[in-house]
């Protein structure tokens, strides 16, 4: 299941936050910036992170392949096509701006995230190939995203959505 690359911890200087935010990303083996992927935009749930979808049941890093990358694999073995992960830092923030007080998060992941990805990366930057999902906190934020904006994302994954308290 490590089949592919796992790149921890990349960061990117966003002038909406005011610092420098962390994501981590999984390119598939074949990747070599030659041809376009289509991409999911994965968010971690409260108290999580960047790293979190990318790990093996056991918390270890990329051990034993993680747990997108080979749901990736697997995908990309039973129906020929392979996708970019990409699980950006929400830390606490709802992926909302200004959620408790907190800093403009939704406006730094649709004004500098996505098109920093989108232009660093070899993604198919259209609606039809851009997927996004989370869990807990992160399903809200797919959700949120997904009904703000469904010129966006093709399609919208909400595993155990924190649909209360936020927002």
């Amino acid at each position: 299941g490590s089949d592919g690359n796992f790149l921890k911890d990349q960061q990117i200087r966003s002038e909406i936050m005011n610092t420098v935010m962390n994501y981590s990303v999984y390119l598939p083996e074949t990747y070599d910036g030659t041809r376009k992927y289509p991409v999911l935009y994965i968010l971690h749930g409260m108290d999580g992170g960047n790293n979190d979808w990318l790990q093996d049941n056991t918390g270890g890093l990329w051990a034993g392949g993680g747990t997108m990358p080979s749901y990736a694999k697997e995908y990309a073995e039973q129906t020929g096509k392979e996708l970019i992960i990409v699980a950006p830092d929400g830390e606490n923030w709802f992926y909302c701006d200004g959620y408790n007080s907190g800093p403009k998060y939704m406006s730094y992941f649709f004004e500098e995230f996505i098109p920093y990805i989108e232009s660093t990366y070899a993604i198919r930057a259209e609606r039809g190939s851009r997927a996004i999902g989370g869990l807990s906190m992160g399903g809200y934020g797919s959700l949120y995203y997904g009904t703000l904006h469904p010129e966006m994302f093709c399609h919208v994954y909400a595993c155990s959505a924190a649909v209360y308290g936020a927002g």
